[in-house]
């Protein structure tokens, strides 16, 4: 609100709700990391959630309506929070899914907690949402608004709710990166991370055989992490060492899910800010240039695809031209695909002014993009797709 002495706006009184202590599978590390940023950008206090010690506790806490109930008498809640005695102006929980949205209901008098409450779910697909109609119920009709991050199933809950929704583009904390300032120094050919294709798998495999690069890939699956910042700065360091990035529609082996719809998913922010070229069988360049843009640096490997194709090869048999592409990436990334980029979105969604923190994290951004200005094999590159382009 505005300071009626001096003409400036008072500080934000803001609070983060956090579950990290709840969940420990990769995916979930990026929601501890959005909200961590998004604390740092409000200058918030952070309210924690934990689950409760005993057996009825345990017992109840996976079953959405008797744990709610329960939640009446304190020795049998399944999750508890200390809260300041107090109300704040903006209450923000970041989840992946609606499923763990759904915690809030378990906490008495939860909507108490601030005057504007808003929600930011990661991953939320048509497919999902009727299951999740209990949590729309109690939870999502009592925000303010709700932020999506796949698009398809924005649309999908705000047909179940009178809630605003918004689809929003997932983040990256850009700056907690620190990409290879080297060709030399990217010892990585090509990374594939997650979720793959098994024909890309088998022909970037081949062809690490017959080159002799390297191609990075992982071998578990359902993994749990120990401790989610540490998770997230492994992951970023291994990306920022590879030269080219697998990333594919998010699940992208599930169509079931998005309704056919192919969407970016967070693999794609991750390598862009990681200064890496994106390499995979991309969605529609309407799809792909309405969420990210026009970076530089992407390649296409169709899923299925017989082999690498020879424009491919060539580029993946080009390492500074890789280097400096994904470095025009990360360029790309600090200046559009940062955490305040989409606190930006939602400050005007919600009528909010950015604290100070929010001018400063744009300062740091601009320093970081001073650093991998594009060479001359990107700014060739761009001019040849440009002149393509008007052709």
């Amino acid at each position: 609100m505005p300071d009626g002495d001096s003409g400036r706006r008072a500080p934000l009184d803001a609070v983060v709700v956090s579950s990290r202590r709840l969940w420990d599978l990769p995916w979930t590390a990026y929601c501890t990391e959005l909200e961590s940023v998004l604390a740092e950008l409000l200058d918030a206090d952070t309210v924690e959630i934990d689950r409760r010690d005993g057996r009825i506790a345990a017992a109840l806490a996976p079953r959405f309506r008797a744990r709610n109930v329960a939640a009446r008498w304190p020795p049998l809640r399944s999750f508890d929070w200390e809260v300041p005695d107090r109300r704040y102006d903006l209450a923000l929980v970041v989840v992946n899914d609606l499923r763990q949205l759904g915690v809030l209901a378990a906490l008495p008098s939860w909507r108490s907690l601030a005057h504007t409450f808003v929600a930011y779910v990661y991953e939320i697909w048509p497919a999902w949402v009727p299951a999740a109609s209990p949590v729309i119920e109690q939870v999502v009709a009592h925000l303010d608004h709700l932020f999506v991050g796949i698009r398809v199933g924005a649309e999908a809950v705000q047909a179940a709710t009178s809630t605003p929704v918004s689809f929003l583009l997932p983040a990256v904390d850009t700056l907690a990166i620190s990409p290879a300032v080297s060709v030399d120094d990217r010892r990585i050919d090509v990374s594939n991370r997650g979720r793959r294709d098994p024909r890309q798998h088998e022909l970037l495999a081949s062809w690490a055989r017959r080159t002799g690069a390297f191609y990075e890939f992982d071998t578990l699956r359902d993994g749990v992490v120990a401790e989610p910042f540490e998770h997230r700065r492994h992951y970023y360091e291994q990306t920022a060492r590879s030269l080219a990035f697998v990333a594919n529609p998010a699940r992208f082996d599930l169509p079931e899910l998005s309704a056919g719809v192919a969407e970016v998913g967070l693999r794609y922010l991750e390598a862009l800010a990681c200064g890496t070229v994106l390499i995979g069988d991309h969605p529609p360049g309407s799809a792909c240039r309405r969420t990210l843009g026009d970076p530089p640096g992407v390649a296409d490997l169709p899923a299925g695809a017989p082999a690498l194709g020879g424009e491919l090869e060539q580029l993946l048999g080009a390492p500074s031209t890789l280097h400096e592409l994904g470095l025009a990436n990360r360029a790309w990334a600090l200046a559009h695909h940062d955490v305040v980029h989409r606190w930006d979105v939602m400050a005007a969604t919600l009528g909010i002014t950015g604290p100070a923190a929010v001018d400063q994290r744009r300062a740091a951004l601009r320093i970081a993009s001073g650093l991998v200005q594009p060479g001359a094999a990107v700014q060739e590159r761009l001019a040849t797709a440009a002149s393509s382009a008007a052709r």
